[in-house]
């Protein structure tokens, strides 16, 4: 049986070969482990890269004899560099669109707690890192920048962060330069519509008036302040240092 297996995959003959492993395997030798070594060979040569692997990886763990476990060790290896080769294409493909060598950023969201181990595994897997460096790449909260580079590149790995459940945010540089802000130097009136005097980023001085219902995101935090005190030290002396203190500070975005 397992030469007419071994022709029929050097012919790329699948039916064949998938009608003569379910022979082998209902002639009651369905234990041995060149049955699962085939049946792995073939998936790998159908593009099944995924269910070829688990395959390879339960007969290492079956521990067989050398020379089954020598081309399993093998067939991992193609696997590996297939992929490495798939994912050289895809990067390349990716970086031949409009745009797609302009200098973007993507950050990475946190997941809820239920689902951060699969994301941590999931940025694993696309990034090719070690579980811990990966772990160190998923924000518990919010967004965690993760790589600036071009926008193609960037764009193909949000799309494998997608597929394996990982939330992203990505955009152009020159796209975040161009959205406008403002310095709020204080508010001139909170009704009947709240108005406050900014700053552009020229510095030139303007006057805005809004509803709080337009204000779509809030940003809060503390600023520290460096101030020289007076203070009593040993022995009753007095003595000037630096002290530090916190002042709240923020700002909002409205969806205008």
């Amino acid at each position: 049986m397992e030469a007419q297996v071994k022709t029929a995959l050097a012919a790329s003959d699948y039916k064949r070969v998938s009608k003569l492993l379910k022979q082998w395997q209902a002639s009651g030798d369905a234990k041995n482990p060149l049955l699962r070594l085939y049946a792995a060979k073939m998936q790998e040569q159908t593009n099944r890269l995924d269910a070829a692997e688990k395959n390879y990886l339960k007969l290492l763990k079956l521990a067989p004899g050398g020379k089954v476990m020598g081309q399993a060790r093998a067939g991992l290896q193609r696997i590996e560099q297939h992929r490495k080769e798939q994912k050289a294409e895809a990067l390349q493909q990716a970086k031949q669109v409009e745009g797609g060598n302009e200098t973007s950023l993507l950050a990475i969201a946190a997941p809820t707690e239920a689902n951060r181990a699969e994301a941590i595994t999931g940025v694993s897997q696309v990034f090719s890192l070690e579980p811990y460096t990966a772990r160190m790449k998923v924000p518990t909260a919010g967004l965690r920048l993760h790589r600036i580079g071009p926008w193609g590149e960037l764009q193909y790995f949000a799309k494998s962060l997608k597929s394996v459940k990982v939330s992203t945010l990505s955009a152009k540089v020159k796209d975040i330069n161009a959205l406008q802000t403002f310095q709020i130097c204080y508010f001139e009136a909170l009704t009947p519509q709240p108005t406050i005097i900014c700053k552009s980023a020229e510095g030139q001085l303007g006057k805005i008036s809004f509803d709080w219902s337009e204000v779509s995101q809030r940003v809060s935090g503390q600023l520290p302040i460096f101030e020289q005190v007076v203070d009593i030290g040993n022995w009753g002396k007095t003595v000037h240092k630096e002290s530090t203190g916190l002042r709240a500070g923020g700002g909002f975005a409205p969806t205008r």
